[in-house]
């Protein structure tokens, strides 16, 4: 029986972590093509998506997608619902040196734009999607070629 046990919660956490790449538990964090991010813990995903990341990244070429997680109903003038992404705003065209150079700016509700070409030094402010609250962050480096990018973070008060 005890081997079972033992057996089942191996099974389980296996199972329950796979999908994730890391939880660094910083403020800093580099993606790939097809990988998210939850702000609140650090955590990447191998796997990001509108259901499990606050940010996921796409490749399109030539460029890298930053694409907001999240179902947000928006209600239109007929009364129709629409599900529509996490609130964003994207400081572009606008280059930053650092984090601590972008406003903290907090998006205007309805706001759910992708940012289709990345570059480095953009910076954005997210309202979270896997947790309450707001995400300030800078891109250190967009690269294409490589399919990476390297942003640093940090919660704000709302």
């Amino acid at each position: 029986m005890k081997s079972f046990l033992i057996l089942m919660t191996s099974f389980l956490v296996l199972a329950c972590g796979a999908e994730e790449s890391g939880c660094n538990g910083g403020n800093t964090a580099t993606l790939s093509d097809g990988q998210g991010i939850s702000f609140s813990d650090g955590c990447v995903h191998s796997s990001g998506n509108k259901k499990n990341s606050d940010l996921y990244v796409t490749f399109g070429e030539p460029y890298l997608k930053l694409t907001p997680g999240g179902d947000k109903p928006k209600v239109l003038p007929n009364g129709d619902e629409i599900k529509t992404q996490t609130d964003v705003l994207w400081t572009h065209p606008t280059k930053y040196g650092s984090l601590a150079e972008v406003p903290d700016t907090l998006p205007a509700d309805g706001s759910s734009p992708s940012l289709s070409q990345v570059r480095t030094g953009y910076g954005f402010v997210i309202k979270n999607h896997t947790t309450s609250g707001y995400t300030k962050g800078w891109i250190e480096t967009a690269e294409p070629n490589t399919g990476l990018i390297t942003m640093h973070f940090e919660a704000l008060v709302d």
